[in-house]
């Protein structure tokens, strides 16, 4: 009787084992694009650090006297 249970939930088994290996292998791949998504975005405003953008209508020399008084 035993035996008969356990043939009967066999493929029930592997098909949750397979499914089990599919979801792991989808969460892989989610993190590893995620990861890559957030080191491409921070690598691309890693630039504008240390800039300084000037407002509409101010001087360079105004810029640079306020770079200076900030350092």
């Amino acid at each position: 009787m035993q035996e008969a249970v356990e043939e009967s939930f066999g493929a029930q088994k592997l098909a949750a084992q397979v499914v089990g290996v599919f979801g792991g292998l989808a969460l892989l791949i989610t993190v590893t694009g995620l990861f890559g998504l957030l080191s491409v975005s921070a690598g691309l405003k890693r630039s504008h650090f240390g800039r300084v953008r000037p407002e509409p209508g101010r001087s360079r020399r105004w810029c640079r006297q306020t770079v200076a008084l900030a350092a």
